[in-house]
């Protein structure tokens, strides 16, 4: 067995450098700490993985549900509702919507472009989502640093979420070509922006009703 160990670390010495294909991980020996850094380092590069290969192998966009329907409120007349589904963001994280979730158009027009005349508003917004995350779990905590007696709240838990927004224009993701040469095919790069289409909505008058027939679900980012 020493014969062996010894033969086995003289050909992990003889190795040829490489370079870092991915996110470093902790490399536990007998004796170390076992510190929260180091679980959260391991925890990033396991989810980077994951990350990594749904991009690659599958892509991005809804896989089901997401239907995005009038809300039919009429005190909310701009309000349209979600309806569950899973999809995959533009970074590969995993989106659940587990339930119905209503969101108020009206609440997103601050964040309309400056026009230059009447003709560029067509009133006309992109409804998308994106991965998003939430805390839980809210736990006393002793002040160990300070050697209070008074302990301090925190959260312990990190949930999977996501996020609703409104976009006014949608920008295309640049074509790279190959490293290698014009025939070669890269991998594709990184999008710039983590939002999936969801529905291109026509908005209605101020007291009008968004109503199922200005909801343009086929322009979604399926998948």
């Amino acid at each position: 067995m020493i014969a062996e160990n010894v033969t086995m670390t003289k050909a992990k010495e003889c190795e040829a450098p490489r370079p870092p294909t991915g996110s470093p991980r902790p490399d536990y020996e007998a004796g170390d700490y076992f510190t929260a850094a180091e679980c959260q380092l391991e925890q990033r590069a396991l989810l980077q993985k994951l990350r990594h290969a749904n991009r690659q192998l599958h892509g991005c966009g809804i896989v089901c549900g997401m239907w995005v329907v009038p809300a039919g409120d009429p005190k909310e007349p701009w309000a349209v509702q979600v309806c569950p589904g899973y999809a995959v963001g533009p970074y590969g994280d995993e989106i659940q919507v587990t339930a119905a979730t209503t969101i108020n158009l009206k609440d997103f027009l601050w964040s309309m472009p400056q026009l230059i005349s009447t003709r560029d508003f067509r009133r006309i917004p992109y409804l998308v989502i994106r991965y998003d995350e939430s805390t839980d779990r809210t736990q006393a905590i002793p002040a160990v640093a300070c050697k209070c007696t008074d302990p301090y709240y925190c959260d312990t838990r990190t949930v999977d979420s996501f996020r609703l927004g409104v976009l006014w224009k949608l920008t295309e993701q640049p074509f790279q070509e190959g490293v290698c040469g014009p025939e070669s095919m890269p991998c594709p790069a990184c999008p710039d922006s983590p939002w999936l289409v969801l529905a291109r909505i026509l908005l209605p008058g101020n007291n009008a009703v968004i109503t199922a027939a200005m909801i343009d679900n086929d322009i979604r980012t399926a998948l």
